[in-house]
Order: C-alpha cells, then sequence, then structure tokens
C-alpha cells in the first residue's frame, strides 16, 4: 500500500466521522428531522466505503450507491451489495431530501439507516485503522 493511500483514507474517514458527529447532533434532540439523520447516515457508510477503497488503491466512481461501492469492495468487510438495509441506506442519499418524495422518513427507518451506517463504518474501521 502506498502512504499517499493511507492518507487519502483516513481523510475519507475523517470526513465520515463529521457526519457521525452530526447524527448524534441530530439525535439529541426530542424530534429531529428524520430525513436529514438517514441522509448522514448514508454518507457515514458512502465515505467509510470511499476510505475503504481509497486504503486499498482501488479507483472509484462519484456515486451514491452504496451496492456499487460494495461491489468494488469484495468480500473484506462482510457486508453484500444487495443486502436489502444497503439498498435502503443507499436510497437516503438523494430521494428524501427533495419534496417531491411522497413517503416521509419516520423514526424506525432512520434509525435502520443509522444501525446499518454504523456497522458498516465499523467494519471498515477495523481494516483501515488496524
Amino acid at each position: 500500500m502506498r502512504p499517499e493511500d493511507r492518507a487519502i483514507a483516513r481523510s475519507w474517514l475523517e470526513k465520515a466521522h463529521d457526519d457521525e458527529r452530526a447524527i448524534e447532533i441530530l439525535l439529541g434532540h426530542e424530534d429531529p428531522p428524520w430525513a436529514v439523520v438517514a441522509f448522514h447516515a448514508q454518507q457515514l457508510a458512502e465515505k467509510a466505503l470511499k476510505a475503504l477503497l481509497a486504503f486499498r488503491g482501488i479507483p472509484f466512481p462519484r456515486t451514491h450507491d452504496l451496492s456499487a461501492l460494495l461491489l468494488r469492495v469484495g468480500t473484506e468487510i462482510e457486508v453484500e451489495p444487495d443486502r436489502p438495509d444497503i439498498v435502503e441506506l443507499s436510497q437516503m442519499a438523494v430521494a428524501p431530501r427533495y419534496p417531491e418524495e411522497p413517503e416521509p422518513v419516520e423514526r424506525d427507518l432512520a434509525m435502520r439507516a443509522v444501525h446499518t451506517a454504523r456497522v458498516v463504518a465499523a467494519r471498515v474501521r477495523a481494516v483501515v485503522l488496524g
């Protein structure tokens, strides 16, 4: 592994950590904007996966599609790209942030998104930070 790959990976993990902090701040409120919580959960997972790809020197596209990123990661973190929770989490990147979205993000969906994102991020950190 090249030293610059490790530095890029750490930068992605720092950005992911910012999303994780935003989630914690939002969850500290009595009635947070659940769509925003879910968005930051998606961002946490996305940035963590990009950190792992950078760490391995694997190029990746500009995408919010977690399944596409997981296909590049392979089996290293044992998260299947077609898992329903991954597909659901990917959808939190864009759709709930626009008024055309027919279904609002409720607490249960946002909390599932947070859980899934935390699992992905923890597994990535275990690899990247050892």
